[in-house]
């Protein structure tokens, strides 16, 4: 991961934690000068650069799972490819499956260590993007598990088998600054302060999502991570931000008009799931409806190429979420450094977060105070982003599957105990 080389995507978990990984994955020093050898075949030492309180929480995240080398270098190009070429040490293996797949089996693993206590000899699964497609599926007793929205949930939110739960997704505006070298509107502080008040964030989760998401009001989710002095809350003592308000939106907008012409055309990127396009249709009209003026178009496309259009910044205005990689507030404010995709920057919020990373990083209650100031900046102060909602899993279970457990950061589920009765 560290090696840059391997172009890894998550390779900036390295930055600033294990010792030397951030010169190395900037090439200014070797691999194996990495702050991490076995010491015997059970032991791995691992040094940091920093103290980083959340270390043990990261070793949770896919990034950090262990990998067979010799498997690996023999494997080459078509490693992880497909299931066939891939070498499993977890409770399960899978089959069937291939980067173009829209369905896989988990298979128990009769190599695993505590192979006596996973329960489910085969878990299938399906990607189903038509909602009402699932739904058929699961009454006709084809599914076990459904996930459901929209209008959905309420037609089927006083079943026996509906299940909402919470989870740390926060669903937000990107808004690209700089576009093949030129400022985008979003440039405009008064732009992006328009679009921050104009959305009605609570009708959204009410009258669209209606899976039980809420809306939100900060990037650090509800009930992700707590003060370490007092357990307060982050998202409760950092409070509110960009709190809907429709005349404020159309005063900042009308000082954009001013400045960038009476006309203003925006494309919104979103990826092309049901509710996802639900979702972007609602934002279309609550923005053309605040702001006069505005030409608001939607371009809908597959999850994986919205993502590669927002990480390579080719975008104005995009709408996606954000899931925790580890438990602290840096793995959501750390995206909005200088030099991010969506190419803002604030050195006094790049500063707050540095100080978190280096000179606080023993000291719990001032480094939560200046993550707290981060994220005010980042919102509050300079509409950086617009956090909208914060996502709920909505599903129809049947009640004799049970065992699954849910987690708020890593990977989201464990199917280890899953079983049917």
């Amino acid at each position: 991961m560290a090696d840059p080389d391997t172009a890894a995507n998550y390779a900036f978990l390295l930055d600033g934690t294990i010792l030397n990984g951030s010169e190395i994955t900037l090439g200014k020093k070797p691999v194996d000068e990495l702050g991490v050898k076995a010491v015997d075949d059970y032991t791995l030492e691992v040094k940091l650069q920093n103290p980083t309180t959340y270390f043990l929480s990261l070793l949770a995240f896919n990034p950090f799972y262990p990998q067979n080398e010799e498997y690996v270098e023999s494997e080459g190009d078509a490693y992880a490819s497909t299931s066939d070429h891939m070498i499993y040490n977890g409770p399960f293996t899978m089959t069937d499956w291939s980067n173009a797949g829209s369905s896989w089996t988990l298979v128990k693993n009769k190599d695993y260590w505590d192979v006596e206590n996973v329960k489910a000899d085969e878990i299938d699964f399906q990607v189903i993007k038509e909602t009402g497609t699932a739904l058929n599926l699961y009454d006709a007793g084809e599914l076990d598990q459904a996930v459901i929205s929209g209008e959905y949930v309420n037609q089927r939110k006083n079943d026996p088998e509906y299940l909402s739960t919470p989870n740390a997704y926060v669903s937000y505006f990107r808004m690209n600054q700089l576009r093949n070298g030129s400022d985008t509107i979003f440039a405009n502080e008064n732009v992006r302060k328009a679009v921050g008040y104009a959305v009605d964030k609570e009708a959204l989760v009410n009258n669209v999502l209606q899976d039980g998401s809420v809306a939100t009001y900060g990037f650090v989710p509800h009930g992700f991570v707590k003060n370490p002095e007092t357990g307060e809350d982050f998202r409760e003592e950092a409070g509110d931000f960009l709190v809907t308000d429709k005349d404020q939106a159309l005063s900042y907008w009308k000082e954009a008009q001013k400045e960038i012409g009476e006309t203003i055309k925006i494309e919104l990127l979103t990826s092309d799931g049901e509710a996802d396009k639900k979702v972007a249709e609602y934002l279309q009209s609550q923005l053309q409806d605040t702001l006069p003026g505005l030409n608001l178009t939607i371009r809908a496309v597959p999850l994986q190429n919205s993502i590669q259009l927002t990480r390579n910044s080719d975008y104005d205005l995009a709408f996606g979420r954000w899931g925790p990689d580890y438990q602290d507030p840096m793995t959501f404010l750390a995206n909005h450094l200088s030099g991010g995709n969506a190419n803002y920057s604030n050195l006094e919020y790049d500063d707050l977060l540095e100080e978190a990373s280096t000179t606080l990083a023993n000291e719990p209650e001032a480094r939560w105070e200046a993550l707290i100031k981060a994220e005010t900046i980042l919102i509050q102060e300079d509409a950086g982003i617009v956090p909208v909602y914060q996502q709920s899993t909505t599903v129809l279970q049947n009640d004799n599957l049970k065992g699954i457990v849910q987690h708020n950061f890593g990977s989201p589920y464990d199917y280890k105990g899953a079983y049917k009765e």
